[in-house]
Order: C-alpha cells, then structure tokens, then sequence
C-alpha cells in the first residue's frame, strides 16, 4: 500500500473507496484507470494498492480518494493513471517493467504482488504528481550555553538552497547545569536537512460507535453567486436522491351502483392500496322492506360507476349459527378504482448531483461442472442478463483457459450483445492437454435502455475435433467468465 495525503474524516462524503480485481494485466489496467476517471473532480486521489486476492492468480487495485476540502495534505490534484503487467519469476518481472515503462512523464510509484496461488507475480506503475508534506525532523540536544561574545560584523546574505525534507523528531535530552554566558560565536554553516523518516504502521481500526440519534435538517443556505463558465467538462455526479413524494390528493366522490353483470373470471390479485382513514359511523336508519327480485340483464362488458353508500340499517338480532359450510364461495368481483387524487406539490430541494458512470454489473462464470464443445458453428458459453438504465455504453471483458485431448487445430471465442457479434478471438491447440488463454475487452455503444443480453460464443475451426473447458477437473489453469458494466462514458 501506498499513500499519497490525509484525509480528516468530517463525514460520510470525505472519502470514496474502490476495488477492481482480475487475474489478466491488461483488464486490470483498464477497469482501474476506469474507476480513477470516474471519480469527481471535487476529490483527489489519496492512495493505491495492488495486493493478491482469493484463492488463485487474482489481484486487486484498491482507491482510495479524500473531499478536497477535508484534505489534511498531500493527494493527487490531477486524476493519476496506472500501468499493469505479470510475469512468473523476478527477471521476467524486471523485464515486463521495463518494457512498460513510459519514455517521459512523473512515475509516483511502482508496486509489486505475488498471487496467493505462488505462481504469478503482477506489478503496477502509477502515473501522476502528487502533493506531499514532510514530517517535522529530530531536535538535538541542547548544548550548554557559551560567554556572549562581542557582536560581529553582519554577513552578506547568503543565497538560498532547497531545503531537504525534515526528520523525524529525537528524544529531548537532560538540560544540562548553565554555565557562564560565552561570546558569541560565529554562526556556523546551516547543514542539510535530515531524509524524512518513514511513516509509522497504521494502527488498528477502533471500535465502530453506535449511530447517533439524527439532528434535524437545518435551513437551507442561500444560493452562492454562479462562478465563471469553465472550459472544461467535469465528470458527471452520481445521480440524487429522489426528492419526497408528494401528498395524497382527496379521494374523489363515490359514483353511483352500476347494473350488476355477470361474474367474470377471477383476476389475478392486485397490489394492496393504503388503508383509507376510518370515516364516522353513520346512524342506524331503519331497514327497509325487500323488493322483487328483478330479472338478471345480459352481462355488461362495461363496470358502471359505484353508487353511493346508503345509510347503514339497524343491527338485527343474532340468528341461530348454521352448521359449518364444506364448499367454497366464488371470489367476488373486484370493486371499482378510486378516482387518482392531485399530484402533491412539487419539492422544492434539489438533491446531490450524481457521479459520471451508472455502473450497474453483472457477471457469470462457469462453476459446478466441465463443458466441451465440437460444434464447427458457434454455441453459448456464457449469458448475461442486464437490465440498463441509461446507457449509452456497455463495457464488457471476458477470459478463458481452454484446452483438448488432440492437439493441432484452432477454437474461436466471440461476444454477441443482442445476437449481433461484436468483438472475436483464437487459440491454436498445439500439443494435448496444454491449457491456451484468450480474452476480449471491449465497449459495446448505442445501448437503449431496458433489457439486453450479452453472451460468450465458441466453436472448434477442425471437423472432429473436441475443445474442453474443465473448472473441476483442471482448476488451476482452466476457466471462463464475464463480467458486463453499464456505462455513461
């Protein structure tokens, strides 16, 4: 781990995280250097570490990034970027560094992890300029004071010289017994500034105090002057709060009863509504005399208005409880909607602009059992389902480690999105049972909103011949996924 600033953690918004993994250089490069643009321009980038993850060859890039305005010091004030690369042992490493390593340009770090799984080494440059204070160095230990001596001739000002960064601060020692007063002396020579010590381990993260009780919303605060049109477009802000919905209008007047028709079929059943407040009970009116029944009209396709409720008649003596019924009722027919009451009043605050990218993910992996294909047409490995919300990008990665029994021919994986190819590659078999990698990152464009399906295809180019792709068996060096993220940018 690496830091470049501190932050004071005043609140919630003084410190955004996040963590990108993969196992390929090249995809963790770019979901990292996605996740750095993404961050707002009000924050600036305080720390970077890459460490081994999980149980195999994975990695993770953690961000960290402090509220300028609660920045302490240091931090990145222009977005950093960052450079990724593997290799099996030490001298591949040193030469994958190498071979990254950009001709011009402020290198800030550069970082190496080894995978849990002890096969794989992946390192990371970071790009950029940071702001860095130094700590104070160590004082010394006063010396006895001297006879003051006869002042001397002022000096010609001496020029200035960088100062180095300042040490860390030594024990002060026992003050020693005061002697006599000495001349003074002439001032000798400043010597250079001690090399800045190095930063003490964190230490453990104290226990999480209970949340405390919320304070009310205080006023809002006038609207500041509007600063001058900038130039440059700033990333765009996560999405706000969705503001208070508004009050419910009155409910509308009862219709009258419509002509009864005849029961139609059970509809499925409807979300219950909120419960109406509870009106005063009525008083009793008498019950009036029943009247013929009428002859049943044709079936309506029509539901007539509800009439109003008439007076509620006197409650009747209870009659004698007739026996337990075995059979069912039919469901009756559900009652007429209520008129929509207004639309409450529009809210008048405005909630926190969003961040640039709607980040919605999915992703999918063959877990559970091996697959093997010898189809010469194309089939599905892997299908997403996502549902996007805005669009108009979908960033899509995917890998695989495949191999097969006989050797000499070639199989091809693509990505589809909707049914339509998008982006392809190969892998030629040469000798039996020897595990090949291939991977596909790519930006699918003019995504709708709504439901999409992005899918992993492949198929063997040689009649006869069996690909295999084998998490069971072969664990270590055998896999497929893919990962799909919406995005605004």
């Amino acid at each position: 781990m690496s830091r470049y600033g501190t932050v004071a953690k005043n609140s919630a918004a003084s410190l955004l995280t996040a963590i990108v993994q993969s196992s390929d250089p090249d995809i963790l490069q770019n979901l990292a250097n996605v996740a750095l643009q993404s961050i707002p321009g009000t924050y600036a980038v305080i720390d970077l570490a890459l460490a081994g993850a999980g149980d195999g060859n994975a990695f993770t890039v953690t961000i960290e990034a402090g509220l300028k305005t609660d920045l302490v010091d240091g931090g990145f004030q222009s977005v950093p970027t960052v450079v990724c690369y593997a290799a099996a042992n030490a001298e591949e490493l040193k030469k994958e560094h190498g071979a990254v390593l950009p001709e011009s340009g402020n290198i800030a770090d550069s970082q190496v992890a080894g995978s849990t799984a002890g096969t794989l080494f992946m390192g990371m440059l970071v790009i950029g300029t940071p702001t860095i204070s130094g700590a104070t160095g160590p004082t010394g230990t006063t010396g006895p004071t001297g006879r003051t001596g006869p002042t001397g001739p002022t000096g010609l000002p001496g020029s200035a010289t960088n100062t180095g960064a300042t040490g860390m601060t030594g024990p002060t020692g026992a003050t020693g017994t005061t002697g006599p007063t000495g001349s003074t002396g002439v001032t000798g020579t400043t010597g250079p500034t001690g090399r800045t010590g190095a930063t003490g381990p964190t230490g453990p993260t104290g226990v999480t105090g209970g949340t405390g009780v919320t304070g009310t919303t205080g006023p809002t605060g006038a609207t500041g002057a509007t600063g001058a049109a900038s130039t440059v477009t700033g990333p765009t802000g996560v999405t706000g709060a969705t503001g208070p919905t508004g009050a419910t209008g009155p409910t509308g007047v009862t219709g009258g009863t419509g002509v009864t028709g005849t029961t139609g079929g059970t509809g499925p059943t409807g979300a219950t509504g909120p419960t109406g407040t509870t009106g005063a009970t009525g008083v009793t009116g008498t019950t009036g005399p029943t009247g013929p029944t009428g002859q049943t009209g044709a079936a309506s396709t029509v539901t007539g208005p509800t009439g109003a409720t008439g007076p509620t008649g006197r409650t009747g003596s209870t009659g004698v409880t007739g026996a337990a019924s075995t059979v069912t009722g039919p469901t009756g027919a559900t009652g007429p909607t209520g008129v929509t009451g207004a639309t409450g009043a529009a809210s008048t605050v405005t909630g926190p602009t969003g961040s640039g990218s709607n980040w919605v993910n999915s992703e999918a992996s063959l877990e559970g059992a091996d697959v093997t294909t010898s189809s010469v047409a194309f089939v599905d490995l892997l299908t997403v389902n996502i549902n996007v919300l805005s669009g108009p990008f979908l960033l899509i990665w995917m890998s695989a480690g495949v191999s097969s029994a006989l050797g000499a021919f070639e199989v091809n994986f693509r990505v589809t999105v909707d049914g339509v190819a998008l982006a392809g590659t190969g892998a030629f078999l040469s000798i039996a049972n020897s595990p090949d990698t291939v991977a596909i990152s790519a930006r699918a464009a003019g995504i709708a909103p709504g439901a999409h399906v992005v899918k992993v295809q492949w198929k063997v180019n040689t009649p006869g011949r069996t690909a295999q792709i084998r998490p069971l068996t072969a664990p270590d060096s055998e896999h497929a996924s893919l990962v799909v993220a919406e995005s605004t940018v």
